[in-house]
């Protein structure tokens, strides 16, 4: 399994590798993608990885920026990356909770205090943004919340049992928005801020077949804009 594992970890997009390396407390990375550049991919892998790391905090959040988005896209992402990447099975390495309260239980991966748990949320209801400590978060399609769940997200990020304490968010352009001003600045870091931007093109992922990105130019062509932006 030790082999298998390795071998997984290895086709981890370049730039979870890249911000892995990145050992600041309470960083905020910043990832602004073109459609299809695999940003909630890779979002998902930095999670996951980033839960070894801080393998003696119990609890870390995935959120999205509403419960359709959860539903449909995040949890089925975190349970695929969990077996591809780590050769765990649902329903025996780990449950997925879906009422009251969504969130994955690894089973596999435990604390002294329990199995380490992802607690996801909706930004739309960002006033249900409670519960213990957490180590570090992912965020999906950041430029659809309210500012008031990244603050509220980053202000949770405290938890004394983690190594490192860090929050991802993720995200295409959506207009001149909270979100436009936080993460528009060169890509690389800035350290006044402690924020560290990655640009992520259309054309970076190699699973995309070599047709979508004409796909996407016929279906925005009416705006030059939004089309750059989406790339």
């Amino acid at each position: 399994m030790r082999n298998r594992e390795v071998e997984r970890k290895l086709i981890a997009p370049f730039w979870v590798w890249n911000l892995l390396h990145d050992r600041k407390q309470y960083r905020c990375h910043w990832i602004t993608k073109g459609l299809g550049a695999g940003g909630t991919h890779g979002a998902v892998v930095w999670h996951l990885l980033m839960c070894r790391e801080n393998a003696q905090s119990r609890y870390s959040w995935s959120i999205g920026p509403t419960f359709t988005q959860v539903e449909n896209t995040l949890i089925p992402e975190f349970v695929k990356v969990l077996y591809d990447y780590f050769g765990l099975l649902e329903g025996i390495h780990f449950d997925v909770i879906t009422s009251k309260r969504p969130r994955i239980v690894i089973h596999a991966w435990k604390t002294k205090r329990g199995p380490q748990e992802i607690h996801f949320f909706s930004a739309e209801k960002a006033e249900r943004f409670v519960g213990p400590s957490i180590s570090h978060a992912s965020g999906t399609e950041v430029g659809l919340w309210k500012r008031v769940a990244y603050e509220k997200t980053r202000a949770r990020i405290r938890c004394s049992l983690a190594k490192v304490k860090q929050f991802l968010l993720e995200g295409t352009p959506e207009g001149f928005n909270w979100y436009e001003k936080e993460a528009n600045f060169p890509e690389g870091i800035d350290e006044e801020r402690n924020y560290r931007r990655i640009i992520l093109h259309t054309s970076d992922n190699p699973t995309l077949e070599p047709d979508y990105i004409d796909n996407l130019r016929m279906a925005y062509a009416y705006d030059p804009g939004k089309l750059e932006s989406y790339l």
